[in-house]
């Protein structure tokens, strides 16, 4: 019973795995086409807001079944465990200060962004982020995707890969985060070098955050929330047409365009 218990978790490992490569592979080979979405229609957005919410949690589902039908793996060896607080470990302290700063970060730049616009001061759309909603209709599956894409990605990215590597291959820690952290980034090439050079930041945040504090919990509420910002907080649409300076626009200022790590993927949620 042990072995049949073994060799199915190796094979459902195999297939969640390879899932994963291909949907990265996927995506990086269909990126023009994801980054397309930005100029379509909502039902073309729609349609794909469903598909990556359902691709998801079918890899979440994977996933669970995974630790249910492992004899050698527990859910405490993904992830699936309350995050620890060890004052006498050095990472365990640096994953709470990347914490708190995340959050502090987060809370200011908030209050700024509402500062400025209450000053009118507001920042331009952003024309490049494919997957901000730009309908009243796109909203709410629009935030299924975030918080579908945030917990897929931290259960495959950090609690699979990192968990299955170490615990189950008895792989090195560093080479199965640097493996791991590598496979995010890749996923993220729709997003252009700039982006990219985004998602290696958070995702070396979300992997010191995961791996310090034993725990999924923290870097998926960080990781949907990262994604509910980038969403939301930004308007999305055509940028506003330049305006020579005159009487009554010279008062205006323009503040800078900026640039959002969106989340995770479009046709490949893991």
């Amino acid at each position: 019973m042990d072995t049949a218990l073994a060799v199915l978790t190796h094979v459902l490992v195999g297939i969640a795995l390879m899932w994963t490569v291909a949907n990265v592979a996927r995506g990086v080979q269909r990126r023009e086409r994801i980054r397309a979405l930005a100029e379509a229609g909502p039902t073309r957005r729609i349609r794909a807001y469903r598909r990556m919410v359902v691709r998801s949690w079918a890899l979440i589902a994977l996933v669970s079944l995974i630790v249910l039908a492992s004899a050698d793996l527990s859910g405490a060896d993904l992830g699936w465990t309350w995050p620890r607080i060890d004052g006498g470990n050095q990472f365990n302290v640096l994953a709470w200060t990347m914490i708190a700063t995340w959050l502090t970060g987060s809370v200011v730049g908030g209050l700024l962004w509402r500062h400025r616009r209450r000053r009118s001061a507001v920042m331009p759309p952003r024309p490049d982020s494919p997957l901000v909603p730009r309908a009243p209709a796109e909203r709410r599956l629009a935030a299924a995707v975030a918080v579908s894409v945030g917990t897929c990605e931290e259960m495959v990215y950090r609690g699979l890969i990192i968990g299955v590597g170490t615990y189950l291959y008895e792989l090195h820690l560093l080479v199965v985060v640097v493996v791991s952290l590598a496979i995010f980034v890749i996923d993220h090439a729709y997003q252009g070098r700039r982006g990219m050079i985004g998602a290696g930041l958070v995702g070396a945040i979300l992997t010191i955050a995961y791996v310090g504090t034993g725990s999924l919990v923290l870097p998926v509420a960080l990781h949907v929330g990262h994604n509910l910002v980038s969403l939301f907080l930004f308007p999305a649409g055509a940028p506003r047409p330049a305006t020579p300076p005159g009487p009554e626009t010279s008062a205006v200022s323009t503040a800078p365009t900026v640039r959002s790590m969106t989340p995770d993927r479009l046709d490949n949620p893991a």
